[in-house]
Protein backbone atom coordinates (compact mmCIF):
# COMPACT_ATOMS: atom_id res chain seq x y z
CA UNK A 1 0.00 0.00 0.00
CA UNK A 2 1.39 3.39 -1.02
CA UNK A 3 2.21 5.71 1.87
CA UNK A 4 0.29 8.97 2.07
CA UNK A 5 1.99 12.18 1.07
CA UNK A 6 2.76 14.82 3.67
CA UNK A 7 1.58 18.46 3.69
CA UNK A 8 3.13 21.21 5.79
CA UNK A 9 0.99 24.20 6.80
CA UNK A 10 2.76 27.31 8.14
CA UNK A 11 0.95 30.03 10.09
CA UNK A 12 1.78 32.33 13.00
CA UNK A 13 -0.82 30.89 15.40
CA UNK A 14 -4.15 29.05 15.29
CA UNK A 15 -5.97 31.98 16.86
CA UNK A 16 -7.00 35.46 15.77
CA UNK A 17 -7.54 36.42 12.15
CA UNK A 18 -9.00 35.00 8.97
CA UNK A 19 -5.75 33.51 7.63
CA UNK A 20 -5.31 31.53 10.84
CA UNK A 21 -8.89 30.28 10.70
CA UNK A 22 -8.41 29.21 7.07
CA UNK A 23 -5.22 27.30 7.94
CA UNK A 24 -7.01 25.43 10.73
CA UNK A 25 -9.98 24.56 8.54
CA UNK A 26 -7.78 23.51 5.64
CA UNK A 27 -5.87 21.17 7.95
CA UNK A 28 -9.17 19.39 8.58
CA UNK A 29 -10.15 19.40 4.92
CA UNK A 30 -6.83 17.95 3.74
CA UNK A 31 -6.30 15.43 6.54
CA UNK A 32 -8.46 12.86 4.76
CA UNK A 33 -6.00 12.86 1.86
CA UNK A 34 -2.60 13.71 3.38
CA UNK A 35 -0.61 13.48 6.60
CA UNK A 36 -0.83 17.09 7.76
CA UNK A 37 1.85 18.90 9.76
CA UNK A 38 1.25 22.41 11.15
CA UNK A 39 4.14 24.69 12.05
CA UNK A 40 3.37 27.70 14.31
CA UNK A 41 5.44 30.68 15.41
CA UNK A 42 3.69 30.48 18.80
CA UNK A 43 1.57 27.71 20.25
CA UNK A 44 -1.57 29.80 20.62
CA UNK A 45 -4.62 27.78 19.64
CA UNK A 46 -8.30 28.72 19.47
CA UNK A 47 -9.42 27.06 16.24
CA UNK A 48 -9.97 23.32 15.88
CA UNK A 49 -7.44 21.58 13.64
CA UNK A 50 -6.25 18.16 12.45
CA UNK A 51 -2.64 17.10 12.14
CA UNK A 52 0.71 17.07 13.89
CA UNK A 53 1.77 20.30 15.58
CA UNK A 54 5.16 21.94 16.03
CA UNK A 55 5.94 25.41 17.39
CA UNK A 56 9.03 27.65 17.30
CA UNK A 57 7.90 29.75 20.33
CA UNK A 58 9.54 32.92 19.02
CA UNK A 59 10.49 35.95 21.14
CA UNK A 60 8.45 39.14 20.94
CA UNK A 61 10.03 41.16 18.07
CA UNK A 62 10.74 44.27 20.17
CA UNK A 63 14.12 45.06 18.60
CA UNK A 64 16.35 44.15 15.67
CA UNK A 65 18.20 41.49 17.67
CA UNK A 66 14.97 39.63 18.48
CA UNK A 67 13.84 39.91 14.88
CA UNK A 68 17.10 38.45 13.57
CA UNK A 69 16.95 35.69 16.20
CA UNK A 70 13.38 34.83 15.21
CA UNK A 71 14.23 34.77 11.51
CA UNK A 72 17.23 32.52 12.13
CA UNK A 73 15.24 30.15 14.37
CA UNK A 74 12.41 29.86 11.83
CA UNK A 75 14.74 29.49 8.86
CA UNK A 76 16.93 26.72 10.26
CA UNK A 77 14.02 25.04 12.04
CA UNK A 78 11.84 24.99 8.96
CA UNK A 79 14.67 23.84 6.72
CA UNK A 80 15.22 20.86 9.02
CA UNK A 81 11.50 20.04 9.12
CA UNK A 82 11.26 20.06 5.32
CA UNK A 83 14.35 17.86 5.08
CA UNK A 84 13.10 15.36 7.69
CA UNK A 85 9.64 14.94 6.12
CA UNK A 86 10.57 12.39 3.46
CA UNK A 87 7.13 12.32 1.80
CA UNK A 88 6.53 16.08 1.87
CA UNK A 89 4.57 17.07 -1.21
CA UNK A 90 3.85 20.75 -0.52
CA UNK A 91 4.46 23.45 2.09
CA UNK A 92 1.71 26.06 2.30
CA UNK A 93 2.09 29.36 4.20
CA UNK A 94 -0.68 31.76 5.19
CA UNK A 95 0.81 35.10 6.32
CA UNK A 96 3.41 37.48 4.88
CA UNK A 97 6.14 36.54 7.36
CA UNK A 98 5.60 32.81 7.00
CA UNK A 99 5.44 33.27 3.21
CA UNK A 100 8.95 34.74 3.20
CA UNK A 101 10.46 31.91 5.28
CA UNK A 102 8.57 29.31 3.24
CA UNK A 103 10.15 30.64 0.06
CA UNK A 104 13.65 30.95 1.58
CA UNK A 105 13.52 27.27 2.57
CA UNK A 106 12.14 26.10 -0.79
CA UNK A 107 13.31 22.63 -1.90
CA UNK A 108 13.27 21.63 -5.55
CA UNK A 109 11.45 18.34 -5.03
CA UNK A 110 8.65 19.95 -2.98
CA UNK A 111 5.96 22.46 -3.89
CA UNK A 112 6.12 25.84 -2.18
CA UNK A 113 2.75 27.62 -2.05
CA UNK A 114 2.21 31.03 -0.47
CA UNK A 115 -1.24 32.50 0.16
CA UNK A 116 -2.27 36.17 0.13
CA UNK A 117 -5.38 37.18 2.08
CA UNK A 118 -5.50 40.98 1.75
CA UNK A 119 -5.30 43.81 -0.75
CA UNK A 120 -2.04 44.88 0.85
CA UNK A 121 -1.64 48.02 -1.29
CA UNK A 122 -4.35 49.60 0.87
CA UNK A 123 -2.22 49.21 4.04
CA UNK A 124 0.21 52.11 3.69
CA UNK A 125 2.38 51.05 6.63
CA UNK A 126 2.91 47.56 5.19
CA UNK A 127 3.22 48.46 1.53
CA UNK A 128 7.01 49.00 1.38
CA UNK A 129 7.75 45.96 3.54
CA UNK A 130 5.41 43.86 1.40
CA UNK A 131 7.07 44.98 -1.83
CA UNK A 132 10.28 43.33 -0.63
CA UNK A 133 8.49 40.07 0.19
CA UNK A 134 6.47 39.97 -3.05
CA UNK A 135 9.66 40.14 -5.11
CA UNK A 136 10.25 36.59 -3.88
CA UNK A 137 6.90 35.46 -5.32
CA UNK A 138 8.26 35.54 -8.87
CA UNK A 139 11.08 33.10 -8.09
CA UNK A 140 11.00 29.73 -9.90
CA UNK A 141 9.05 26.99 -8.15
CA UNK A 142 6.81 29.33 -6.15
CA UNK A 143 3.02 29.27 -6.53
CA UNK A 144 0.90 32.12 -5.19
CA UNK A 145 -2.71 31.54 -4.08
CA UNK A 146 -4.84 34.68 -3.90
CA UNK A 147 -8.08 34.38 -1.94
CA UNK A 148 -10.04 36.51 -4.41
CA UNK A 149 -9.82 37.95 -7.91
CA UNK A 150 -9.48 41.37 -6.29
CA UNK A 151 -6.39 40.25 -4.35
CA UNK A 152 -4.93 38.78 -7.54
CA UNK A 153 -5.50 42.07 -9.35
CA UNK A 154 -3.76 43.93 -6.52
CA UNK A 155 -0.73 41.62 -6.64
CA UNK A 156 -0.35 42.10 -10.39
CA UNK A 157 -0.98 45.83 -10.63
CA UNK A 158 0.70 47.07 -7.44
CA UNK A 159 3.42 44.53 -6.74
CA UNK A 160 4.42 43.20 -10.15
CA UNK A 161 3.67 39.53 -9.45
CA UNK A 162 3.49 37.58 -12.71
CA UNK A 163 -0.13 36.63 -13.54
CA UNK A 164 0.91 33.08 -14.45
CA UNK A 165 2.21 32.57 -10.91
CA UNK A 166 -1.17 33.26 -9.28
CA UNK A 167 -4.07 30.89 -8.71
CA UNK A 168 -7.33 32.03 -7.11
CA UNK A 169 -8.81 29.72 -4.49
CA UNK A 170 -11.52 31.19 -2.28
CA UNK A 171 -11.40 30.71 1.48
CA UNK A 172 -13.43 27.79 2.83
CA UNK A 173 -16.04 27.56 5.56
CA UNK A 174 -17.45 24.51 7.29
CA UNK A 175 -21.20 24.78 6.77
CA UNK A 176 -21.95 21.79 9.00
CA UNK A 177 -20.02 23.32 11.93
CA UNK A 178 -21.56 26.77 11.42
CA UNK A 179 -25.10 25.44 11.20
CA UNK A 180 -24.62 23.29 14.31
CA UNK A 181 -23.14 26.14 16.35
CA UNK A 182 -25.75 28.62 15.10
CA UNK A 183 -28.42 26.59 16.91
CA UNK A 184 -26.71 26.74 20.31
CA UNK A 185 -28.41 28.44 23.23
CA UNK A 186 -28.00 32.21 23.50
CA UNK A 187 -28.31 32.24 27.27
CA UNK A 188 -29.15 35.66 28.71
CA UNK A 189 -28.58 37.29 25.31
CA UNK A 190 -31.69 35.60 23.94
CA UNK A 191 -33.65 38.53 25.37
CA UNK A 192 -32.06 40.88 22.82
CA UNK A 193 -33.70 39.01 19.98
CA UNK A 194 -37.20 39.69 21.19
CA UNK A 195 -36.45 42.90 19.27
CA UNK A 196 -35.41 43.17 15.58
CA UNK A 197 -31.63 43.21 15.48
CA UNK A 198 -28.72 44.24 13.23
CA UNK A 199 -25.34 42.59 13.71
CA UNK A 200 -21.75 43.36 12.79
CA UNK A 201 -18.93 40.89 13.47
CA UNK A 202 -15.31 41.91 13.03
CA UNK A 203 -12.30 43.54 14.60
CA UNK A 204 -12.94 47.04 15.92
CA UNK A 205 -10.32 48.64 13.69
CA UNK A 206 -10.17 51.35 11.05
CA UNK A 207 -10.60 48.89 8.15
CA UNK A 208 -14.07 47.86 9.40
CA UNK A 209 -15.28 51.49 9.82
CA UNK A 210 -17.93 50.71 12.44
CA UNK A 211 -18.24 54.43 13.31
CA UNK A 212 -20.23 54.78 10.06
CA UNK A 213 -22.49 51.94 11.19
CA UNK A 214 -23.17 53.58 14.56
CA UNK A 215 -24.06 56.90 12.91
CA UNK A 216 -26.33 55.16 10.39
CA UNK A 217 -27.98 53.13 13.16
CA UNK A 218 -28.64 56.25 15.23
CA UNK A 219 -30.50 57.82 12.31
CA UNK A 220 -32.49 54.63 11.65
CA UNK A 221 -33.59 54.58 15.29
CA UNK A 222 -35.68 57.67 14.62
CA UNK A 223 -38.01 55.58 12.42
CA UNK A 224 -37.37 52.16 13.99
CA UNK A 225 -36.97 52.79 17.74
CA UNK A 226 -37.19 49.11 18.71
CA UNK A 227 -34.16 48.00 16.68
CA UNK A 228 -30.97 46.84 18.38
CA UNK A 229 -27.36 46.73 17.16
CA UNK A 230 -24.88 44.04 18.19
CA UNK A 231 -21.14 44.44 17.61
CA UNK A 232 -19.00 41.35 18.14
CA UNK A 233 -15.23 41.76 18.18
CA UNK A 234 -12.33 43.52 19.87
CA UNK A 235 -9.82 46.05 18.58
CA UNK A 236 -7.96 49.28 19.18
CA UNK A 237 -10.93 51.46 18.15
CA UNK A 238 -13.21 49.98 20.80
CA UNK A 239 -12.90 52.97 23.13
CA UNK A 240 -13.59 55.42 20.30
CA UNK A 241 -16.63 53.46 19.16
CA UNK A 242 -18.09 53.09 22.66
CA UNK A 243 -17.67 56.82 23.27
CA UNK A 244 -19.26 57.62 19.89
CA UNK A 245 -22.27 55.41 20.66
CA UNK A 246 -22.79 57.14 24.00
CA UNK A 247 -22.31 60.62 22.50
CA UNK A 248 -24.94 59.76 19.88
CA UNK A 249 -27.37 59.18 22.73
CA UNK A 250 -27.46 55.40 22.25
CA UNK A 251 -27.81 53.40 25.44
CA UNK A 252 -24.67 51.26 25.28
CA UNK A 253 -23.96 47.88 26.89
CA UNK A 254 -20.40 46.60 27.41
CA UNK A 255 -19.87 42.89 28.02
CA UNK A 256 -18.59 42.30 31.56
CA UNK A 257 -19.38 45.91 32.34
CA UNK A 258 -22.90 47.06 33.08
CA UNK A 259 -25.67 44.82 34.36
CA UNK A 260 -27.22 43.22 31.30
CA UNK A 261 -30.65 44.29 30.08
CA UNK A 262 -32.29 43.95 26.64
CA UNK A 263 -33.33 47.59 26.94
CA UNK A 264 -29.96 48.84 25.64
CA UNK A 265 -29.66 50.10 22.06
CA UNK A 266 -26.11 48.95 21.23
CA UNK A 267 -24.41 45.83 22.59
CA UNK A 268 -20.61 45.54 22.49
CA UNK A 269 -20.23 41.82 23.18
CA UNK A 270 -16.47 41.52 22.62
CA UNK A 271 -14.92 38.33 21.27
CA UNK A 272 -17.38 35.46 21.04
CA UNK A 273 -16.12 31.94 20.39
CA UNK A 274 -19.46 31.22 18.73
CA UNK A 275 -20.72 34.29 16.85
CA UNK A 276 -22.97 32.18 14.62
CA UNK A 277 -25.82 31.87 17.12
CA UNK A 278 -25.99 35.67 17.19
CA UNK A 279 -25.81 36.01 13.40
CA UNK A 280 -28.55 33.43 12.76
CA UNK A 281 -31.00 35.27 15.00
CA UNK A 282 -30.35 38.74 13.52
CA UNK A 283 -32.54 40.45 10.93
CA UNK A 284 -29.55 41.72 8.90
CA UNK A 285 -25.79 41.36 8.92
CA UNK A 286 -24.40 44.81 8.05
CA UNK A 287 -20.80 45.68 7.20
CA UNK A 288 -19.45 49.16 6.41
CA UNK A 289 -15.90 47.90 5.74
CA UNK A 290 -13.58 50.15 3.75
CA UNK A 291 -11.63 47.20 2.36
CA UNK A 292 -11.38 43.43 2.74
CA UNK A 293 -9.38 40.58 1.29
CA UNK A 294 -12.06 37.91 1.35
CA UNK A 295 -14.49 38.50 4.23
CA UNK A 296 -14.96 35.21 6.05
CA UNK A 297 -17.74 36.56 8.26
CA UNK A 298 -19.75 37.41 5.14
CA UNK A 299 -19.61 33.75 4.06
CA UNK A 300 -20.41 32.64 7.61
CA UNK A 301 -23.45 34.93 7.69
CA UNK A 302 -24.71 33.40 4.45
CA UNK A 303 -24.20 29.94 5.93
CA UNK A 304 -26.32 31.01 8.92
CA UNK A 305 -29.12 31.95 6.50
CA UNK A 306 -28.93 35.67 7.35
CA UNK A 307 -29.55 38.41 4.79
CA UNK A 308 -26.45 40.54 4.14
CA UNK A 309 -25.91 44.25 3.51
CA UNK A 310 -22.24 44.92 2.69
CA UNK A 311 -20.19 47.80 1.35
CA UNK A 312 -18.86 47.25 -2.17
CA UNK A 313 -15.28 47.46 -0.95
CA UNK A 314 -12.05 45.97 -2.22
CA UNK A 315 -12.08 43.03 -2.40
CA UNK A 316 -14.32 40.02 -1.99
CA UNK A 317 -17.92 41.11 -1.24
CA UNK A 318 -18.78 41.67 -4.89
CA UNK A 319 -17.32 38.28 -5.89
CA UNK A 320 -19.45 36.59 -3.23
CA UNK A 321 -22.73 38.48 -3.56
CA UNK A 322 -22.65 39.43 -7.26
CA UNK A 323 -20.48 36.77 -8.94
CA UNK A 324 -21.57 37.83 -12.43
CA UNK A 325 -20.18 41.36 -11.98
CA UNK A 326 -16.70 42.25 -13.18
CA UNK A 327 -14.07 42.96 -10.52
CA UNK A 328 -13.40 46.19 -12.42
CA UNK A 329 -16.92 47.46 -11.69
CA UNK A 330 -18.17 49.15 -8.54
CA UNK A 331 -21.58 50.28 -7.37
CA UNK A 332 -22.45 53.95 -6.79
CA UNK A 333 -25.97 53.24 -5.55
CA UNK A 334 -27.57 50.37 -3.59
CA UNK A 335 -27.65 47.17 -5.63
CA UNK A 336 -29.95 44.22 -5.02
CA UNK A 337 -27.34 41.71 -6.13
CA UNK A 338 -27.87 38.00 -6.71
CA UNK A 339 -27.08 36.83 -3.17
CA UNK A 340 -27.11 39.97 -1.04
CA UNK A 341 -27.15 43.75 -1.07
CA UNK A 342 -24.11 45.78 -2.14
CA UNK A 343 -23.88 49.36 -0.93
CA UNK A 344 -21.73 52.29 -2.11
CA UNK A 345 -18.39 52.56 -0.33
CA UNK A 346 -18.35 55.15 2.48
CA UNK A 347 -15.62 57.78 2.66
CA UNK A 348 -13.67 56.23 5.54
CA UNK A 349 -13.19 59.49 7.43
CA UNK A 350 -13.57 59.02 11.19
CA UNK A 351 -16.48 61.22 12.22
CA UNK A 352 -17.82 62.42 15.56
CA UNK A 353 -21.37 62.61 16.89
CA UNK A 354 -21.48 66.30 15.96
CA UNK A 355 -20.65 65.80 12.28
CA UNK A 356 -23.67 65.80 9.95
CA UNK A 357 -24.37 62.63 8.02
CA UNK A 358 -22.30 62.34 4.87
CA UNK A 359 -24.03 61.91 1.52
CA UNK A 360 -23.01 58.25 1.55
CA UNK A 361 -24.39 57.67 5.04
CA UNK A 362 -27.67 59.28 4.03
CA UNK A 363 -27.92 56.84 1.09
CA UNK A 364 -27.39 53.92 3.49
CA UNK A 365 -30.00 55.21 5.94
CA UNK A 366 -32.59 55.82 3.23
CA UNK A 367 -32.10 52.43 1.58
CA UNK A 368 -32.06 50.35 4.78
CA UNK A 369 -35.19 52.14 5.99
CA UNK A 370 -36.99 51.16 2.78
CA UNK A 371 -35.60 47.62 2.98
CA UNK A 372 -36.99 47.17 6.49
CA UNK A 373 -40.44 48.00 5.17
CA UNK A 374 -40.16 45.20 2.58
CA UNK A 375 -39.90 41.93 4.47
CA UNK A 376 -40.29 39.97 1.23
CA UNK A 377 -36.86 41.07 -0.04
CA UNK A 378 -35.19 40.17 3.25
CA UNK A 379 -36.83 36.72 3.23
CA UNK A 380 -35.73 36.13 -0.37
CA UNK A 381 -32.11 36.86 0.56
CA UNK A 382 -32.33 34.64 3.62
CA UNK A 383 -33.41 31.78 1.35
CA UNK A 384 -30.63 32.45 -1.18
CA UNK A 385 -27.92 32.81 1.48
CA UNK A 386 -27.43 29.13 2.29
CA UNK A 387 -27.32 28.09 -1.37
CA UNK A 388 -24.52 30.56 -2.08
CA UNK A 389 -22.60 29.48 1.03
CA UNK A 390 -22.44 25.90 -0.26
CA UNK A 391 -20.07 27.03 -3.04
CA UNK A 392 -17.46 27.74 -0.35
CA UNK A 393 -17.85 24.67 1.84
CA UNK A 394 -14.58 23.03 2.86
CA UNK A 395 -15.49 19.88 0.91
CA UNK A 396 -15.64 21.96 -2.29
CA UNK A 397 -12.59 24.14 -1.60
CA UNK A 398 -10.39 21.24 -0.40
CA UNK A 399 -10.74 19.61 -3.83
CA UNK A 400 -9.37 22.77 -5.45
CA UNK A 401 -6.36 22.64 -3.14
CA UNK A 402 -5.80 18.97 -3.89
CA UNK A 403 -5.89 19.70 -7.62
CA UNK A 404 -3.28 22.42 -7.13
CA UNK A 405 -1.03 20.22 -5.00
CA UNK A 406 -1.25 17.26 -7.37
CA UNK A 407 -0.96 19.29 -10.61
Amino acid sequence: MQERKEILLMVSTLAGGGAEKVAALLSKGLSSYYDVYICLNKKKIVYEYDGNLCSFELNSPRNIINRLFNLSKRYFGLRKIKKDLKRLSASISFTENTNAVNILTHRRNQKTIVTVHSTISLFNKLRQKYKIITKLYNLPGITVVAVSQGVKKDLIENFGVFPRKIKVIYNPISISDIRRKSNENLGKYEQIFSYPTFINVGRLVYQKAQWHLLRIFKELKRSFPNFKLILIGEGKLKGLLVNLAEELGLKTYLQNGDNFSPEYDVFFLGFQKNPYKFIRNSRLFISTSIHEGFPMVLLESLACGTAVVHSDCKSGPREILAPDMSIHESVNKPLLAKYGILMPLLNGKILSSNDPLTEGEEIWVSFIAELLKNEKIILEYKEKAYYRARDFDINVIAKKWINLIED
